[in-house]
C-alpha cells in the first residue's frame, strides 16, 4: 500500500473516531464544524478547508482533530512546511492521534527526502507505540536512504534528486556511503562536510572518512583520525569494522579478531564482520572457531541475496521457503515466521510453511526472541583475551600491495604484425536485450604447436547461434609466430575448421607425445583437437564418448591424480531450455540488457580422467565437484597452498568460487580422484564483505616473488 495512503487512513480512522463524541455537543454558532472541514478536505475545496480549519483553531488552538486535519490539507496542497508544522503541534499526550500524526509526518518527509524530519517523527512514534508494524516500514525507507541498512535494494534516483534538494544531512550521510562504495573519494569527502556541517552528531560520517584513510592505505592518518574520535563513534559496529580491517593491513590477526567480535556483540549479524571473524580466526590456526564464523556469514550473505531477488520481483514459494529455511537456522524465529506467512499469503497450499509455522506458534504462543542466544556466537565466544590494536603507539604505515610504479608498459602491434581478429559474441543488434551467451566471449591459448622455439596463438570464434554447426563464416583462428617478426593465419594449413560457438580453451599434450594438443570449449560440444606432429590438427574419435552436450565457458589440462597421464577439468556455466534465447524484462516489461546468470540453473563441471591411452572417463560423479551451484566462467589448476598436490580454483560467476583440495585418500593414488571444497575457509570463495561476486576468468603466479624480484 502506498505509504502516503496509508498515513491518510490513519489520520481518518482516528478523526473520524473521534467526531462522534465532539458532534454530540453543540458547536458553537462562529465555531466551523469538523464534518464542515472534512467535507471541504473531500470535495477538493482546499482553500475553504484551509479557511475554516483555521476559524475552528481560533476558538480551539487545542484540538487535535483539527490539527490532523489541516495538516491532511496542507498535504494535499503539497505545502510541506506548513503540513508538518500542523502535525507537530499535536503533542504526545494525545497518544493516538500524536502517533497518527508522527506516521503521517514520517511518511510525508520521506516522499519530500526530509530524512531527518522522518526519522525525528519515527522516534516519537516508537515512544507512543513501540515496534508498531506501521513505522516498520518506514524505519526500513529511513535507514536504507541514509546507509545504514546494507540489505536493502536501492531506491528510486528521482528520490536522492529531492534529498539533494533539500540537503538533508542523513540523505547526504547516504549518498556518502554510495560515493565511498563507488570509489568517488573527492566527492565522498564534500558529502561528508556537508553533512556535518548540517549535522555534527551524525557519528557515522566519521565511520565512511575512517573507510577513506584505508581505502588509500593512509594508515598513520587512520591512527591518529581513531585515537582523535569521540567516545560516541566507538559505539558503533562501524567503527570496530573498520579498526578490524586495519589490523587486518597491519597483520595483527588477532587484534582483528577483537575488533569484529566487538561488531558482533553490536550487530550479532553483520555479514562482513562475521565472515572476517572467521577468516582471522582461521589465519591463526583457529579453524573449528573459524568454521562457525564462516558457516554463519555464508548463511547471513545467501539470505540477504534471496531476500534481495524477492524484492526485485521474483516471489516464487522456492525463494520464500529459502528465506524461512535460512532465518531458522540462524536463530531468528519471529523472521522465521514472517517468511512463512509471506509465502502462504501467496501459495496456501505449502504444507511445509504451515506446519513451520504451526511448529513457532507452539513453541512461542508470544513473542520469541529475536536472535536465539545459541546463535549468538559472539556471546558464546571469548573475545576480550584478544587486546584492541593500540592506534596511538601504531606507527607503521601498511605497504601497497602496488606501490612502486612499474616501468613495462606495452604498445599494441597486432595489426601491424598480422595478428588481425575480431571475435563476433551473437550480438542481435535488430532485437531488444541481449542473450547471455552475447557476453561471456571467446578464449585464447598460447602453445608452441610445431615445436619451433616460438609461441603461436589460439583464438576461439563465436557465430550468430549456438548449434548452427553448419556455418563457415565465423571459425577459429590459429596464427604461427615468424620468428618473432610477425604473424600469419595457419588455421587452414593446419586443418582447423571449428565452426563451435567458442569459449575457452587450453592446450597440453594430453597423449605424451611431445606435441602440445588442444582442448577447446564451445558452448554448443566442445573439441579435442590432437596435434599430429605435423603442423596439422585432427579431432579425437575418442574423447566423443564422454563429451557432455554442456555449456562449457573453461578448461584445464593437468596430471591431477599424479599417474603421468593429463586429465581435464572442465568449468561449466548455465543450462535449461531457454537459456540460449531467453531475454528478461524488467518491472515495466521492457527488455533489460541482460538476464542475471542466477536466473538459469548451473550446469555442474566435469572432470575427465585419463585412461593414458587416448581415452577419458568422465569422472565427475563421486569426486565431490558434482554440486549444482557453479556456473563457472574461469580455472586454473596448481599447488595453491601447502599442499604438494595439485588443487583447482573455479571462479564462478554471481555464485561462491569452488577451491577444490584432493582427499588425502585421493592425493597422490593414480585412482579416481575425490575433492573437497575449502574456499570459505581459504578466503577465496567470496570477497572481504562475504559476498559472491560476478568472477570470470583467473590467472595465477606468484606476486610475492614478483615483487621481491
Amino acid at each position: 500500500m502506498n505509504k502516503l495512503l496509508a498515513a491518510g487512513i490513519v489520520v481518518g480512522m482516528v478523526v473520524g473516531g473521534a467526531g462522534g463524541a465532539f458532534l454530540a455537543g453543540r458547536a458553537r454558532p462562529s465555531e466551523p464544524s469538523l464534518s464542515e472541514i472534512r467535507r471541504a478536505l473531500i470535495s477538493r475545496q482546499l482553500d475553504t478547508a484551509v479557511e475554516l480549519a483555521d476559524r475552528r483553531l481560533v476558538v480551539r488552538p487545542d484540538d487535535v482533530d483539527t490539527r490532523l486535519l489541516l495538516g491532511e490539507v496542507w498535504q494535499r496542497r503539497d505545502d510541506y512546511e506548513k503540513a508538518v508544522a500542523a502535525y507537530r503541534a499535536i503533542p504526545q499526550t494525545a497518544e493516538d492521534k500524536a502517533f497518527a500524526a508522527r506516521v503521517a509526518t514520517a511518511s510525508l518527509a520521506l516522499q519530500s527526502g526530509h530524512l531527518q524530519d522522518a526519522e525525528e517523527a519515527l522516534l516519537l512514534a516508537d515512544e507512543l507505540s513501540p515496534q508498531n508494524p506501521l513505522t516498520d516500514d518506514q524505519w526500513v525507507s529511513v535507514l536504507t536512504l541514509s546507509g545504514q541498512n546494507e540489505e536493502m535494494p536501492a531506491p528510486p534516483d528521482n528520490l536522492f534528486a529531492k534529498i539533494f534538494a533539500v540537503g538533508d544531512p542523513l540523505g547526504l550521510l547516504g549518498a556518502a556511503y554510495t560515493a565511498a562504495a563507488l570509489g568517488r573519494v573527492e566527492q565522498t569527502q564534500d558529502l561528508i562536510d556537508r553533512c556535518l556541517s548540517r549535522r555534527s552528531d551524525l557519528v557515522d560520517a566519521f565511520v565512511i572518512r575512517g573507510m577513506l584513510y584505508l581505502d588509500a592505505n593512509q594508515y598513520e592518518d587512520f591512527a591518529r583520525f581513531v585515537a582523535s574520535l569521540p567516545e560516541s563513534v566507538q559505539q558503533l559496529p562501524g567503527y570496530w569494522l573498520n579498526c578490524g580491517r586495519a589490523a587486518q593491513l597491519q597483520g595483527n590477526e588477532r587484534g582483528a579478531i577483537r575488533c569484529y567480535w566487538e561488531v558482533l556483540r553490536r550487530q550479532p549479524n553483520h555479514d562482513r564482520a562475521t565472515y572476517q571473524m572467521g577468516q582471522a580466526l582461521a589465519t591463526i590456526g583457529e579453524r573449528e572457531q573459524a568454521q562457525r564464523f564462516l558457516s554463519r556469514g555464508a548463511k547471513l550473505t545467501q539470505l540477504q541475496k534471496v531476500a534481495i531477488e524477492i524484492f526485485d520481483g521474483r516471489e516464487d514459494a522456492e525463494r520464500f521457503w529459502e528465506c524461512a529455511q535460512l532465518t531458522e537456522q540462524l536463530g531468528r524465529p519471529p523472521e522465521c515466521r514472517l517468511w512463512c506467512q509471506l509465502l502462504l499469503e501467496r501459495h496456501p497450499t505449502h504444507r511445509a510453511a504451515r506446519l513451520k509455522l504451526q511448529e513457532l506458534e507452539r513453541k512461542w504462543p508470544e513473542q520469541p526472541p529475536f536472535l536465539l542466544s545459541e546463535q549468538d556466537l559472539a556471546s558464546t565466544f571469548a573475545g576480550e583475551k584478544y587486546a584492541i590494536p593500540n592506534w596511538e603507539a601504531s606507527q607503521n604505515q601498511p605497504v601497497s600491495r602496488f606501490a612502486a610504479a612499474s616501468q613495462i608498459h606495452f604498445v599494441d602491434e597486432a595489426l601491424t604484425t598480422g595478428l588481425d581478429f575480431t571475435y563476433f559474441s551473437g550480438e542481435d543488434l535488430s532485437t531488444p536485450g541481449k542473450r547471455m551467451f552475447e557476453y561471456t566471449g571467446g578464449g585464447v591459448g598460447v602453445l608452441d604447436y610445431d615445436r619451433d622455439g616460438w609461441p603461436d596463438v589460439y583464438l576461439t570464434q563465436g557465430s550468430h547461434q549456438p548449434g548452427d554447426l553448419d556455418q563457415s563464416e565465423f571459425l577459429d583462428a590459429l596464427f604461427r609466430n615468424q620468428n618473432g617478426s610477425g604473424w600469419s593465419s595457419v588455421a587452414t594449413l593446419a586443418r582447423i575448421a571449428d565452426s563451435g560457438f567458442g569459449q575457452g580453451l587450453a592446450a597440453a599434450d594430453f597423449d605424451n607425445d611431445g606435441f602440445a594438443d588442444l582442448y577447446v570449449a564451445n558452448i554448443d560440444g566442445n573439441r579435442l583437437l590432437r596435434n599430429n606432429g605435423d603442423g596439422t590438427f585432427s579431432r579425437s574419435p575418442e574423447f566423443a564418448a564422454v563429451a557432455r552436450d554442456s555449456w562449457s565457458v573453461s578448461a584445464a589440462i593437468a596430471d591431477l591424480n599424479g599417474d603421468s597421464h593429463p586429465d581435464i577439468y572442465l568449468a561449466n556455466y548455465l543450462t535449461g531450455d531457454d537459456v540460449f534465447h531467453r531475454v528478461c524484462p524488467d518491472d515495466q516489461g521492457v527488455p533489460r540488457l541482460t538476464c542475471q546468470p542466477l536466473v538459469f540453473a548451473a550446469e555442474p563441471d566435469q572432470l575427465l580422467n585419463s585412461l593414458g591411452d587416448g581415452r577419458f572417463e568422465d569422472g565427475s560423479v563421486g569426486s565431490g565437484i558434482d554440486i549444482p551451484e557453479g556456473r563457472g566462467m574461469g580455472v586454473v589448476v596448481g599447488r595453491l597452498t601447502q599442499s604438494t598436490s595439485l588443487e583447482v580454483f573455479v571462479a564462478n560467476d554471481a555464485t561462491a568460487n569452488f577451491h577444490w583440495i584432493p582427499t588425502p585418500s585421493a592425493a597422490g593414488q593414480h585412482s579416481r580422484l575425490q575433492y573437497v571444497d575449502n574456499a570459505l575457509l581459504l578466503g577465496t570463495a567470496v570477497d572481504a564483505a562475504g559476498r559472491a561476486q560476478a568472477s570470470m576468468g583467473i590467472a595465477a603466479g606468484d606476486a610475492a616473488a614478483a615483487r621481491a624480484g
